[in-house]
């Protein structure tokens, strides 16, 4: 395998990767090789039984639970999800709902959309029309921008949060009245 050749003929004495679905198929080459890998990588197991391996981004739960955590303490009640079929992120929303729930925050909305969608208006209309007083948007950058816009062009005022991807190329340019007010937790 490449990975092997990395090894082999490279002599590469460690690998970094980025992204779970990366860091997740080479975490077994890492730990049969004996090579180290360094994971900027979300998913719960990365390091589960590889002694080689080496998370630097919080688990999806960590980053569920802590995104939680900062959502009730705005006094929120009522909950709108809108997350992207993606691993990494629906066990990060799985977990964010888990401890919303437990602490009595009623979730209105927990959608799913494939990462090709961008029909996010009717979702954040019936947001709207349930009284959700936050939404979050746990989305991939395209998905995001236009979710963000369509918020602003229904005049929803329900805080709003997302997840880091907000601090991706493409935002900077935006009209900030498409983003005041939008929160992450870094």
């Amino acid at each position: 395998s490449e990975f092997n050749r990395l090894g082999d003929r490279e002599k590469v004495q460690g690998v970094v990767v980025i992204g779970s679905g990366v860091g997740m198929a080479l975490s077994q080459p890492s730990k049969n090789t004996k090579t180290p890998i360094l994971g900027v990588v979300g998913h719960k197991d990365f390091t589960k039984e590889n002694e080689f391996a080496f998370q630097v981004w919080p688990t999806s739960q960590q980053e569920g639970e802590a995104y939680a955590d900062s959502i009730m303490k705005q006094g929120v009640k009522k909950v709108a999800i809108i997350t992207t079929q993606d691993d990494y992120l629906s066990t990060f929303s799985n977990f964010l709902v888990e401890k919303l729930t437990k602490q009595g925050v009623e979730i209105v909305i927990n959608e799913q959309l494939a990462p090709q969608d961008q029909e996010v208006q009717s979702i954040i209309l019936k947001a709207k029309l349930l009284g959700a007083d936050s939404i979050f948007f746990n989305l991939h950058p395209d998905q995001l921008l236009t979710a963000l816009k369509k918020k602003h062009d229904l005049k929803y005022s329900a805080n709003t949060w997302t997840n880091y991807f907000i601090t991706k190329t493409g935002f900077e340019g935006l009209d900030n009245s498409y983003t005041d007010g939008v929160r992450y937790v870094a």
